[in-house]
């Protein structure tokens, strides 16, 4: 007889998921760790590593901003926010290749035309910058060598490969961060 509690009940417990193409919050979180790579760049101090570890922190989080899902259950404190995971730049970019190919065939597009260069390969360069650069000694003992180009450079054959590419970095940081405000302004 109680239907009316009932009613209420199941209004609480139903689950109401609501995909994005861009999430809003998401991407303020990007934008802070993006943000503040580029203010300990313009410090001149030299601080590489945390300027690359938020820099490839802020691309890891710009592409964890598409296609979320955001899943209210009953009241809006009550709120479950499904994206991709995982620090690799390359897996999660391949994730949005799976689940939204349209979106990733704009984002290579637009990068190819606005950068000259191809939005997967300098994902790929810089897949595990955000891993190896913040911590000196990372999980494991093994020392990642610290050495930073803007291009592949081995004069004596010693197979050495760069763990920043530094322009690819910035380009695909800045990229994001402004066709994700582009998106946020035309679409949202």
């Amino acid at each position: 007889m109680n239907t009316n509690n009932d009613n209420e009940k199941q209004m609480v417990d139903e689950e109401i998921p609501v995909k994005d193409l861009v999430n809003y919050l998401m991407f303020l979180h990007a934008k802070e760790f993006y943000d503040a790579a580029l203010l300990i760049k313009e410090s001149e101090k030299g601080l590489q590593r945390p300027y690359y570890s938020f820099m490839a922190f802020s691309i890891e989080s710009f592409l964890k901003c598409f296609a979320v899902t955001t899943i209210w259950k009953g009241n809006t404190r009550n709120v479950k926010i499904n994206h991709h995971t995982g620090h690799g730049l390359d897996e999660i970019f391949e994730k949005l290749i799976e689940h939204e190919p349209k979106l990733a065939i704009f984002l290579e597009s637009r990068y190819e035309s606005q950068y000259g260069g191809n939005l997967k390969e300098d994902l790929q360069k810089n897949a595990n910058v955000f891993i190896e650069q913040r911590y000196l000694v990372p999980r494991g003992g093994n020392v990642i060598s610290g050495l930073q180009f803007d291009y592949e450079l081995d004069p004596f054959g010693l197979n050495i490969k760069p763990s920043v590419y530094i322009r690819e970095l910035e380009n695909t940081a800045e990229f994001l961060h402004n066709t994700i405000q582009y998106l946020l302004n035309e679409y949202v």
